[in-house]
């Protein structure tokens, strides 16, 4: 019976351990200028908002980088960026709204990176 436990116990860490986690946010999170993200992408999304780069940012931050580490999205071309988000979503088990949301925040890192 212990040992059904002791089984039970281990595997519920494990499955709680590998749980995507969407919404995490970092302290990095006040450094980054929105702003200029959405500005630097307004021509390719006129309807993005400041949150939804900050959802991306969040989805970044979490699913992306806690099994990657964080990845210089600026050295990808476009084509390479959107088969990379398209075949991870699946993967980490991200929505299609969150996704946009993911590709929205890595546009506008590679404007902002672009601006200077």
């Amino acid at each position: 019976m212990k040992q059904l436990f002791f089984i039970a116990f281990v595997t519920s860490i494990v499955v709680a351990a590998c749980k995507t986690k969407k919404s995490t946010t970092t302290s990095a999170d006040n450094s980054i200028n929105y702003d200029a993200q959405l500005a630097g992408i307004k021509d390719k999304f006129p309807d993005a908002t400041v949150e939804e780069l900050k959802a991306g940012n969040a989805i970044y931050s979490g699913a992306c980088t806690r099994c990657h580490g964080k990845k210089d999205v600026t050295k990808y071309t476009d084509e390479k960026l959107i088969q990379v988000i398209d075949k991870m979503s699946k993967k980490a088990k991200i929505t299609d709204q969150e996704k946009q949301s993911l590709v929205k925040f890595a546009y506008g890192v590679r404007a902002v990176s672009a601006s200077k």
